[in-house]
């Protein structure tokens, strides 16, 4: 009798492995498919503080550097009438770059999450319980867009770490502490679904939330510094013309 259960257990053990590993698999892949998009939309939390006004504050210190070059040519000031003069030039450029690099959370996206979100609730009910209220943010996120492209690389921005340092000190500085919780949380629920989803994924998404603050520069460097290097050459063409034309004067 014992032998005839065994070899009825050892006769379905393979099917059973088998069924256990897809279910496993699709479990992974759902958990680790949430993970994607709660981490596309904390990265979009931790942009919205980076608002027109803001960035058009922070580029003015850059800008004021730049101007420091050519404050004095023969012993000429430029003037503040010149300065204000150039600094609409040098923040439309600066805005027409930020506004192309502006992601968008489409119909599909949306829908895909709740999708996914209803899967995971099957397999998940108490943790996708405290994801609730997360589909409200969805208009919150369509509404304030962010300024940045969606999973960037993170790497460091060489030669331009006057930009790195505003955009930085803009978004650790933000006075609404509402969204740095709203983050804070949210890495709270992503540790705990990673904790779930396998080694390799909370190694991952660990040194993805704690290599850097809470909230921090998440812009693709690389790019960003590859759009503003002709806005600034463009705008000390500007300056130096200026500065000629003046001394004609």
């Amino acid at each position: 009798m014992q032998q005839e259960i065994l070899a009825v257990l050892l006769a379905v053990l393979p099917a059973s492995l088998g069924y256990w590993a897809k279910v496993r698999t699709e479990s992974l892949a759902c958990r680790r498919l949430i993970l994607s998009y709660l981490l596309e939309i904390r990265h979009t939390l931790m942009c919205t503080s980076l608002t027109a006004d803001k960035l058009s504050k922070g580029f003015d210190s850059a800008l004021e550097k730049i101007f420091a070059k050519y404050r004095q040519v023969d012993d000429e000031p430029i003037i503040d009438e010149a300065l204000g003069k150039l600094r609409p030039i040098a923040y439309k450029m600066f805005n027409d770059t930020v506004c192309g690099m502006r992601p968008s959370f489409d119909d599909a996206f949306l829908a895909e999450f709740n999708s996914t979100l209803r899967e995971f609730r099957k397999e998940e009910p108490l943790l996708a319980f405290q994801l609730k209220g997360w589909e409200k943010e969805q208009t919150y996120l369509q509404i304030k867009q962010n300024y940045a492209n969606t999973f960037s690389n993170l790497d460091e921005m060489q030669g331009a770490t006057s930009f790195k340092q505003f955009l930085e000190k803009t978004l650790t500085e933000d006075e609404d502490k509402s969204l740095i919780e709203s983050v804070r949380l949210l890495d709270g629920l992503i540790s705990k679904i990673a904790r779930s989803s396998g080694i390799l994924t909370l190694v991952k998404i660990s040194f993805y939330l704690y290599k850097r603050p809470v909230v921090a520069f998440s812009v693709n460097e690389a790019d960003f510094l590859n759009e503003m290097s002709p806005i600034l050459d463009k705008l000390g063409e500007l300056i130096e013309q200026h500065l000629a034309n003046n001394h004609d004067r």
